[in-house]
């Protein structure tokens, strides 16, 4: 079973024009907060928020991560999502997506970020993680995506995270 761990930590969906900031989540609180959703979609295994080992980040260490090392070797292939809660873009004509994040890559396995404009119905990926490693611990890389021509003006706009892990690929299923 191939092994691979994501960190999410920082998530800003915001506008530029109107500088403001919609979407703020650095899990703080250590439980997943209102409106976001985690599933098991194959497997058992699921996203979980964590102060340990320390993540280099503004959020006074937490984070959100998806880590199939500790589930061990004998697993069977595991997919989970995290979805954002529904944000308004009515009125915005700018439109960015911030995450900080440590991707460690290995083969056989996707970390896909999307995004949704009609509320979850269909989605448009922005990225698919798989054998490069981006970021560490101790030096997570930010990412920006200008998600402008997908969310900008529309009022139901939702981010989600999805991991894929195992041999083969399996369905997004959401």
């Amino acid at each position: 079973m191939k092994k691979v761990i994501i960190v999410l930590f920082y998530l800003i969906l915001n506008n530029a024009s109107f500088a403001d900031i919609l979407l703020n989540e650095s899990f703080t609180a250590g439980v997943l907060p209102a409106g976001w959703t985690n599933s098991a979609q194959q497997g058992t295994a699921i996203w979980t928020i964590r102060n340990t080992p320390v993540f280099s980040s503004p959020s006074a260490g937490n984070y959100i991560v998806f880590d199939d090392f500790v589930l061990g070797a004998g697993v069977t292939p595991n997919e989970a999502t995290l979805r954002t809660p529904t944000v308004n873009f009515t009125n915005r004509n700018t439109a960015f997506l911030k995450i900080s994040h440590h991707w460690f890559g290995v083969e056989f396995t996707h970390g896909y970020i999307e995004i949704s404009n009609n509320g979850g119905v269909s989605w448009t990926q922005l990225i698919d993680y798989e054998k490069i490693t981006r970021g560490s611990l101790a030096a997570p890389q930010d990412t920006t995506f200008d998600i402008t021509a997908i969310a900008a003006n529309q009022a139901n706009v939702q981010g989600v995270f999805v991991i894929q892990m195992g041999d083969k690929l399996v369905g997004i299923g959401i």
